[in-house]
């Protein structure tokens, strides 16, 4: 789990969540990224509607992973309420529909989460979560170095200016490394 203060607008994270970007904003992470909404991803972004799902076929080839997978995802806008949370949440999940690797390594689940929200600072706050089953080069994804390693990378990712953002996103406020048997 991470959780970061962004330095993006919660208005921005929505924008990149409704993009089509994972390429010009990854490119090193990407070998393809395609995201197709189940509705109009704009209107979401304005505010017009508060939710959406859509589907994304992605491939990853950086060694030694290299694998093709489609995710099924939604977003969801909490309205704020007057005077009691005056501020809007914003939550994704998504979750693997199938993940095809070209040797003996395996990849069949994927959950992830992600809540935005602004504190009563203004602030804007991103946590996200991630349960994943994954056997790489012989590593399973519950082993403690296999957490670490991803867990650094998405610190990494989420330090790396991209193209929407023009800086740096996110602070890291928290990391948790929790495994269960």
């Amino acid at each position: 789990m991470l959780g970061n203060i962004s330095q993006c607008s919660q208005q921005q994270n929505i924008n990149m969540t409704m993009s089509n970007l994972g390429l010009q904003v990854h490119p090193d992470a990407y070998v393809a990224y395609d995201k197709r909404f189940d509705a109009d991803e704009d209107a979401v972004a304005a505010g017009g509607s508060d939710f959406i799902t859509w589907t994304t076929d992605y491939s990853i080839d950086s060694f030694p992973v290299k694998y093709d997978a489609t995710i099924r995802g939604a977003g969801r806008r909490i309205r704020g309420v007057d005077g009691e949370y005056p501020r809007d949440i914003f939550i994704t999940r998504v979750y693997l529909v199938n993940a095809e690797f070209d040797n003996n390594n395996s990849f069949d689940l994927d959950l992830q989460i992600e809540v935005y929200f602004e504190r009563d600072d203004g602030d804007p706050v991103h946590f996200y979560a991630m349960w994943r089953r994954m056997v790489v080069g012989g590593f399973s994804s519950s082993e403690g170095f296999f957490i670490d390693t991803t867990l650094d990378g998405f610190i990494d990712w989420k330090k790396n200016p991209c193209s929407m953002r023009q800086r740096p996103c996110r602070r890291l406020i928290v990391g948790l490394n929790v495994t269960t048997k």
